[in-house]
């Protein structure tokens, strides 16, 4: 993972202006990326590029960014090349992705090299022969990007993955996010106001179709900058997974579905399988073999990082940080896992958990991180903190494999607690968002990303250390998880339904994953999203929608049907049955500070400053 900041300015730009920028982004940026910071400043002409990358490394060796080449060009990549660029994994990818981005100027190619990468990426190129600027987000913007575009000769264009909300040295309004529709591509010889253009190339479908609003983009560009954009038409950036299945169903069989009883912990259910339908059932092989592939590319390679230099760094910082709010007085454990998973013991965390068992030597431990704010009308009780999450995740602790270690991390947020860190920490990474749900969703990765809380049960000081969070964002989208799908369904039938889960899938970008990664990113831990794996969605994308739902079955069972099937087959037959509950109403922050006449599109004061 890398911390990025590019900054372009000319010899007009306001005095100190960079500078100002540098030291709103810069501690922003060190926190994404602790094992290395490197600034490479480039002169084209009139113009200068500054560049800054900070590294938290996955893939030994540690390759410093921006990282370059012979030809001059320049990369700073945030992403993890898991398939489609090349097979192999092992290796520094940013090194990988440079060599190909190089190989030659044509836009063509740079488009089709990008476009093949399955993974996460947010990347910015400097192209030195050509002497131009790439820029731009994968087309799921599973990584944050931000972007500050000019109004005058006097004003810079910056790029960054995180940063303060500015106020009193920049306007608050200062960064906006960069729209995960396409690439970007800015020629430095032509950066000026009045003649300054950027070339947008759009992710698009098969069949022509634009992935994202790109329309409403280019309005908003238009309202915020003089720079041009123009729409290229004469190259293609094309998805990497196809349509979706639109096929509706005629003369549907209701299956009469007796639950089995539980598999053997760890291990696939024969017995699940023989008792569902053919289709559904080889369709709930394939899911889940394709989950599990998804699963392996993410956890089975990354570096072991617990040096005794690092655990007395952790030490240090959990007691100074931790310690003092919370009376403790045994010595903080920190954790030699790997890898740590959100975990609420919903039907989607307990896939990954399992899928992860199956990935992973019975020598590794994994941590199980579950989030808890303190609840107002218990705030002296010592069950203020059994939310319903946590209540869940005790429960379906007890369906995981009893060979492994699971340490299940309870994180215990008070009121007190959360003020403090949203106003000194988590607004700025919130930011530009601001409504209720950005500050609910935000503060909830945030203190869970942190992983500091209480080992289950022996109630120790626990700190995980795992650089790697799976995180099981994608799910609801592509398999009708919310609500509204059920009311879709019962309002305009099958056909409204596909037409509903279609636009989520394409709108995934706009769910805000750039706010997700900078909470989670900003503990130098890399968040990672297996039900967003390409050839995850690829098939999800080609299974019929009756295969992936029965909304004649009760909730917690008829959505995410086909998700449901695999837990099951994976031995986890209770939480298979668990409705689904958002986060911020998991771990009741919401009903910590928010008024119920609150609506989560309201803007939020909360991440307002307070002097």
């Amino acid at each position: 993972m890398c911390g990025i900041l590019g900054c372009v300015y000319c010899r007009e730009c306001r005095k100190g202006l960079q500078d100002d920028v540098k030291e709103c982004v810069n501690s922003c940026v060190i926190r994404r990326g602790p094992d290395c910071l490197r600034n490479i400043s480039v002169c084209h002409g009139d113009v200068t590029l500054d560049l800054v990358g900070s590294v938290l490394s996955m893939r030994p060796p540690l390759t410093p960014q921006p990282i370059n080449n012979v030809r001059g060009d320049l990369l700073l990549w945030n992403g993890e090349v898991f398939g489609g660029l090349t097979d192999n994994l092992s290796g520094n990818d940013s090194k990988l992705v440079l060599e190909a981005l190089s190989a030659t100027s044509d836009p063509s190619h740079i488009l089709n090299c990008l476009a093949s990468i399955h993974g996460p990426w947010a990347t910015l190129y400097w192209q030195n022969s050509a002497g131009q600027i790439w820029f731009g987000r994968d087309v799921f913007g599973r990584r944050s990007l931000l972007w500050h575009l000019p109004s005058s000769n006097e004003d810079c264009f910056a790029l960054c993955s995180a940063s303060q909300c500015c106020g009193k040295v920049l306007p608050e309004n200062f960064w906006a996010e960069v729209p995960a529709h396409g690439l970007f591509c800015m020629t430095l010889s032509q950066y000026s106001i009045d003649k300054a253009s950027v070339i947008f190339y759009p992710w698009i479908q098969a069949g022509g179709v634009y992935q994202g609003e790109v329309d409403h983009m280019i309005k908003q560009w238009s309202e915020s900058t003089c720079i041009h954009l123009s729409l290229a038409l004469n190259h293609q950036l094309i998805t990497p997974f196809p349509s979706m299945n639109k096929t509706i169903p005629t003369n549907m069989v209701i299956a009469n579905y007796s639950e089995p009883a539980a598999s053997v912990k760890g291990q696939c259910s024969h017995n699940t399988l023989n008792k569902l339908p053919s289709g559904r059932g080889s369709n709930a092989v394939q899911l889940l073999d394709t989950l599990q592939e998804a699963v392996i590319k993410r956890v089975t390679l990354i570096p072991d990082m617990h040096s005794e230099h690092q655990k007395h760094a952790c030490h240090q910082s959990d007691q100074e940080e931790l310690g003092h709010r919370v009376s403790y007085n045994q010595v903080t454990t920190i954790s030699d896992a790997r890898v740590a998973i959100l975990f609420s013991g919903g039907v989607d965390s307990m896939v990954l958990a399992a899928l992860v068992d199956r990935c992973l030597p019975l020598s590794d431990s994994v941590d199980l991180i579950n989030v808890a704010f303190q609840q107002k009308s218990q705030i002296n009780s010592d069950e203020c903190f059994n939310v319903p999450d946590r209540i869940t995740a005790l429960d379906s602790l007890a369906e995981l494999n009893p060979k492994r270690v699971w340490n299940l991390i309870m994180v215990n947020v008070s009121a007190e607690e959360l003020s403090v860190e949203r106003d000194s920490t988590i607004r700025h990474l919130v930011h530009p968002l601001r409504t209720v749900l950005d500050d609910s969703i935000g503060c909830a990765l945030w203190f869970a990303a942190r992983g500091r809380g209480l080992l289950y049960p022996s109630m120790q000081p626990y700190w995980s250390a795992a650089r790697c969070v799976l995180v099981g964002i994608g799910a609801d989208e592509q398999l009708a998880g919310y609500a509204r799908h059920r009311t879709k369904y019962r309002d305009y039938g099958w056909k409204g339904l596909i037409e509903e889960v279609e636009m989520d899938v394409k709108r995934i970008s706009h769910r805000n994953l750039g706010r997700d990664d900078r909470c989670i990113g900003d503990h130098g831990r890399e968040a990672r999203f297996p039900f967003l794996d390409e050839n995850v969605v690829s098939f999800l994308q080609s299974v019929p929608m009756s295969d992936k739902v029965d909304f004649n079955l009760p909730r917690g069972e008829g959505e995410k049907l086909l998700l449901r099937d695999v837990a099951r087959l994976l031995g986890c037959a209770a939480s298979s049955r668990l409705p689904k509950r958002a986060i911020q109403f998991g771990s009741r922050i919401a009903k910590l500070e928010g008024s119920s006449k609150e609506l989560a599109s309201d803007i939020c004061d909360r991440l307002q400053h307070k002097p």
